[in-house]
């Protein structure tokens, strides 16, 4: 009897080590939801100082520019919601993800400008669990890459068999776009780019707890379980590493050197890994996810090859 006393309450204090885990690294709750759904929130940290200003001058004229509120469902039922702006009939349909913990105007606002240039009908998905989007479990790309799928119908069936897909998305979503490229994707699907991925979501949760001063090598088999039994996934699963590895489609990464969140060597690793025709742009000087606005025209002129290599049309060439 006190046997099994003893067993309960261990069970007991793994399964509540193992929810406060869950809780900081993947629970976001409707009302942190609201507040990171601000596109006007300043990137934090000194390397962002100086860009923070022409990000909010992006920001204000894609929310001042009209779009159309376009919802789906997810194949576990789950309301997806995101934003699309047309540029013209027949152009080629970029549908852009954000990254962790964060929203797609602000993420995506680099993307909106040059997908304008460039001739590209543009969707702004806010990933599960984010902005509009339903849900409050964050799974690092586990189940957004089955996303992914569900948005990639939704552009075919809408705008017809012929359309042409890139698929595009920054940190967390760079690295759900990777997982997709393993998956079935439709002919479409013309190509990926991946702005500051990280090559494994274990890898990336271990270093962040460990730079938090957290006993990381101690709590990650409660995070792993915390996910297991409160968010129905395993987050050990395939990673992007182990997708580009069967990637289908062309992919072009995109990094800073002075990336200290994810660090850049996982996009030599991802770049190294990748089986399907490849591209690789490491901008000199740019922190985590804004190599856009250190060298825009090293990026963009990159970006030109690599949509015309991989057969997508832009007002480059029109």
């Amino acid at each position: 009897m006190i046997f099994l006393y003893i067993l309960a309450v261990l069970v007991a204090l793994v399964l509540i080590v193992s929810l406060g885990a869950f809780l900081i690294a993947f629970y976001c709750s409707d009302k942190q939801k609201a507040y990171l759904n601000d596109p006007k929130l300043p990137l934090e940290g000194a390397e962002y100082a100086e860009f923070n200003e022409v990000i909010l001058n992006n920001v204000k004229k894609i929310e001042a520019h009209p779009c159309e509120e376009v919802t789906i469902k997810a194949k576990d039922g789950k309301k997806l919601f995101a934003r699309y702006y047309h540029r013209g009939d027949g152009y080629p349909v970029e549908i852009f993800f954000h990254g962790y913990r964060a929203n797609g105007v602000r993420d995506g606002s680099g993307s909106f400008g040059l997908s304008e240039e460039a001739g590209f009908n543009l969707l702004v998905v806010d990933q599960r669990s984010s902005g509009n989007s339903e849900g409050n479990v964050i799974t690092f790309g586990v189940k957004e890459k089955l996303d992914v799928l569900a948005w990639v119908d939704y552009v075919i069936n809408r705008f017809g068999k012929e359309v042409k897909i890139i698929l595009a998305g920054i940190s967390m979503g760079a690295s759900t776009v990777l997982m997709a490229s393993e998956l079935d994707l439709p002919e479409n699907v013309k190509c990926i780019t991946a702005d500051c991925g990280y090559s494994s979501q274990t890898e990336i949760i271990k270093k962040v707890g460990k730079e938090m001063k957290m006993p990381i090598k101690l709590l990650f088999p409660f995070l792993k379980l915390g996910a297991l039994v409160f968010g129905g996934f395993n987050i050990d699963s395939r990673t992007p590493l182990d997708a580009v590895k069967n990637a289908r489609v062309p992919i072009f990464f995109i990094h800073g050197d002075c990336d200290t969140f994810v660090p850049c060597h996982m996009c030599d690793e991802l770049y190294d890994a990748c089986t399907s025709p490849k591209r690789k742009l490491i901008v000199k000087n740019a922190a985590h996810g804004i190599s856009f606005f250190v060298d825009h025209e090293t990026y963009k002129d990159y970006l030109r090859e690599f949509f015309r290599s991989s057969g997508v049309i832009t007002n480059w060439e029109r």
